[in-house]
């Protein structure tokens, strides 16, 4: 399964997202529009440019880096689902400024997916990764996994209902 997943979300790489380019607000240059109308106009073009996530990718990119990391050996399909679904709903889609985006290590990367996603991972024996509500699963690790099981089950549960 480890070796299955690590191809499966191999191909997502950090640099390959496209970044959405925030439009330009418009000036019209009216009246008077003399250098004043013109450096905003120039400095509106400048606008940082964002890289933002759907909720898919956002979830794809943390279990990227928790593989990449060697955090976990692989990650629990259902929990992948589950928080896919939830941001989803909640319509979560983070971004960041590209040039933010590029400064960042990708264990920075990672911790910044999980706080805008408020996406937390239980370490299941020390190898498997059970995505949930950063309140709920928080980054704890190790443990024999029994509470972050019943946590996975709970969430899915009330997914399923909800």
């Amino acid at each position: 399964m480890a070796r299955e997943q690590r191809e499966r979300f191999s191909g997502w790489e950090p640099e390959d997202l496209r970044p959405t380019p925030e439009p330009a607000p418009q000036v019209s240059p009216g009246r008077g529009a003399g250098p004043q109308a013109r450096g905003s106009a120039e400095s509106a073009e400048s606008a940082e440019v964002m890289v933002r996530f759907e909720p898919e990718q956002a979830v794809s990119a943390i279990v990227f880096h928790l593989l990449d990391e060697r955090i976990a050996l692989s990650v629990a399909d259902g929990s992948v689902r589950v928080m896919q679904v939830r941001l989803r709903r909640r319509a979560v889609r983070p971004a960041v400024a590209r040039d933010q985006w590029r400064a960042m290590t990708n264990r920075q990367r990672l911790d910044w997916l999980t706080a805008e996603t408020r996406c937390g991972y239980t370490l299941v024996d020390g190898q498997v990764a059970v995505l949930g509500q950063a309140a709920a699963a928080g980054k704890s690790k190790g443990g024999n996994g029994a509470d972050a099981a019943a946590a996975a089950a709970d969430e899915e549960a009330t997914d399923a209902e909800g």
